[in-house]
């Protein structure tokens, strides 16, 4: 998987294009598209725009899921930043995951910058 033509895109809230920007949640739903892997994307799927709290509730409730002990490469790793799960990202290799945030856009970051905040590794598939 080329992650690199992500690298770099503009954060925009609710994005879900490379052209528009993207999101958290709009990267993940990009990358795991790209794996095989359709994850439901509440914001659209919803007449009121999701909060990351009902995403995370709706992939439990619809998406076989695995809790995983450590990071696996392409994992969906889940962060709580404001005490609630509130930020996600995808695990790559060697302690690196993408993300896309309001500072920065798309990056390639470290995890061990986030340890404290790490909510869960997750492995989904409804291939």
């Amino acid at each position: 998987m080329d992650i690199t033509k992500y690298i770099g895109t503009p954060y925009k809230p609710h994005g879900r294009t490379v052209e528009e920007g993207l999101d958290c949640w709009g990267l993940v739903l990009l990358i795991y598209k790209e794996m095989g892997i359709n994850l439901p994307d509440p914001v659209y799927d919803n007449t009121e725009i999701a909060t990351n709290k009902r995403i995370m509730e709706s992939l439990e409730s619809t998406v076989p899921n695995i809790k995983l002990e450590k990071p696996e490469t392409g994992c969906f790793i889940e962060f709580k930043v404001f005490g609630e799960p509130s930020h996600v990202g995808i695990y790559l290799e060697a302690g690196d995951f993408i993300h896309s945030s309001r500072k920065t856009g798309v990056i390639v970051d470290k995890l061990y910058r986030w340890e404290k905040r790490i909510a869960g590794y997750y492995k989904y598939d409804n291939r």
